[in-house]
């Protein structure tokens, strides 16, 4: 084999793998913006599914197994959820329209985790970003004790290991969320994971759970990425009308 000929082959596998890379989550491009509705989540409430992390939702994980290798279908008129686990919600006048979720029964015996992954491939450093979702309730007089908590990590392995930063402890009654990350430095290539808790509410005299929802979920960088382009030109621009200036002073 001649060197240029394994030289070809080295760099096919690097782009190669290079390509896996991206494929195992959600990248983050030059737009600088990232949506998900949830719509496209299987849902039959006759069966319970499978649920496999960046499979079944591009990008999307959750914990702990063996309680998140399942998901149940609900819709609103078929009963409260029973037990603790993953759900994908629909109105009964819309099915189409779902929210993905949880619920965590007063008996669980710890929390249920899920959350996606984006990689920063915008060529850029983003220090900042802005993150919204509305959260619904599948479950009627649910107590407003029982919190669904938002945090972030910057390169972490899974859902459950690394440094997280606590966003926000929600409950039912936080129907639209905006919530803004500052001073981030997520670099180009790294990943940044967000992350909900689902917590054990079992406090005071009949708790009664929420069953919570996420729908219309979307990440925006702050300057979207598209700005630096422009900022750099108009500063190009700028520097070369002033040597001209200057040149012909």
């Amino acid at each position: 084999m001649n060197t240029l000929r394994f030289a070809r082959i080295a760099s096919g596998l690097l782009a190669l793998g290079a390509a896996l890379d991206l494929s195992a989550q959600v990248v983050f491009n030059a737009n600088g913006t990232y949506t998900q509705s949830f719509d496209s989540l299987p849902f039959d409430t006759a069966t319970q599914l499978t649920w496999t992390d960046n499979s079944t939702l591009a990008g999307w994980y959750a914990a702990p197994t063996p309680l998140a290798n399942a998901y149940v279908s609900r819709n609103t008129n078929t009963g409260s959820p029973s037990g603790s686990d993953l759900y994908v919600y629909a109105d009964p006048l819309n099915a189409a329209d779902r929210a993905f979720g949880s619920f965590t029964s007063t008996s669980a015996s710890s929390s249920i985790f899920y959350g996606v992954q984006l990689m920063n491939n915008t060529g850029h450093v983003l220090d900042s970003v802005s993150i919204s979702f509305a959260l619904e309730n599948y479950r009627g007089g649910a107590s407003a004790g029982d919190l669904l908590l938002a945090s972030f990590g910057l390169n972490n392995s899974d859902l459950l290991s690394g440094s997280w930063t606590p966003l926000a402890s929600l409950n039912y009654t936080d129907i639209s969320n905006t919530l803004s990350l500052s001073a981030l430095t997520w670099n180009d290539g790294d990943s940044l994971w967000i992350r909900w808790e689902d917590t054990v509410f079992s406090a005071g005299t009949n708790p009664k759970n929420a069953a919570f929802g996420l729908d219309n979920f979307s990440v925006t960088a702050i300057p979207e990425p598209s700005t630096y382009a422009l900022i750099l030109g108009v500063a190009t621009l700028g520097l070369v009308g002033f040597r001209r200036w200057r040149a012909q002073r």
